[in-house]
């Protein structure tokens, strides 16, 4: 036989090799995982967006108090992100999803204030940087297992 009769003979297809070659028809791998990707950018997006609007909303309000250096810090970017995400995380994710964050956020600033109080010893008697080191270990440690006693 020549090719130009090879060519001309139907083939036989299984009825998956047909739905394979059915474009356009159906969800596939590709389309989900894109799709998938799309949905994380999104809300990525939509949690920068937040996040940022709500960073200026606190820094007008920390401006608004006398000393400003005072509370500045504390009306910043932490909680305005914390609620930013918060609220991005339970309108698209629940209010389940949103709790699990929500403690997490919680057990990190637990951990932080310990943080926060061991490197101001630990500085001034170990040097920068096995003092913050150790308060980091100290942090993660308190954070870790704050974490799992209110999520057991």
């Amino acid at each position: 036989m020549t090719e130009s009769t090879q060519s001309s003979k139907p083939l036989k297809r299984t009825p998956s090799q047909r739905q394979r070659l059915r474009v356009g028809r159906g969800p596939t791998k590709v389309t989900g995982t894109i799709v998938l990707v799309v949905k994380v950018v999104l809300l990525l997006a939509l949690k920068a967006l937040a996040g940022g609007t709500l960073v200026t909303v606190f820094a007008f309000i920390s401006d608004a108090f006398r000393p400003r250096f005072l509370l500045a810090g504390l009306f910043s970017a932490a909680p305005a992100v914390a609620l930013s995400s918060l609220l991005v995380t339970s309108l698209l994710s629940g209010r389940q999803a949103a709790a699990i964050g929500a403690r997490g956020m919680i057990a990190g600033a637990v951990g932080f204030v310990v943080y926060a109080a061991l490197a101001a010893f630990l500085v001034q008697r170990l040097g920068a940087l096995w003092g913050s080191t150790v308060s980091w270990v100290a942090w993660a440690a308190v954070a870790f297992g704050l974490y799992a006693v209110l999520t057991g």
